[in-house]
């Protein structure tokens, strides 16, 4: 997991923020672990897979739980990709991901209850409040 500031690059609904960072997230097909569905099969990694926040102080704050969630494995879960078609393939886990800074699908800003959804699926997986600098 990679972030980086897209300068000047403002999500649909945020142009007050000029800014947006993106989250990128590169991981490699492998075997499967005893604690996933088909232990010792492998299963397809991801090639690249993009999401965005809108820089602000609030969406940094879910960047760090969304960092925290990624180290602790929970950001993806091994299953049918409904996207690829594809069994044992790496997909989204429950925690939700915009994957679109423009107003193109339901998985695109603005969302009016996206930052507290998140929130609330953080909560449920046990991700500790992130404490963000004033």
């Amino acid at each position: 997991m990679t972030t980086k500031i897209l300068k000047g690059k403002p999500c649909a609904g945020f142009s007050v923020f000029n800014d947006t960072i993106q989250i990128e997230y590169n991981i490699e097909s492998g075997v499967q672990k005893p604690y996933h569905v088909n232990p010792g099969k492998p299963y397809v990694g991801l090639l690249k897979r993009e999401a965005y926040l809108p820089k602000t102080k609030n969406y940094y704050g879910l960047l760090k739980r969304l960092q925290a969630a990624f180290m602790r494995g929970m950001t993806f879960t091994i299953g049918t990709s409904i996207s690829a078609g594809l069994d044992d393939s790496l997909k989204w886990s429950s925690i939700p991901h915009k994957t679109s800074r423009s107003k193109s699908h339901a998985f695109s800003f603005p969302s009016d209850t996206y930052l507290s959804d998140c929130h609330c699926n953080l909560d449920m997986l046990g991700i500790p409040k992130a404490h963000v600098p004033p």
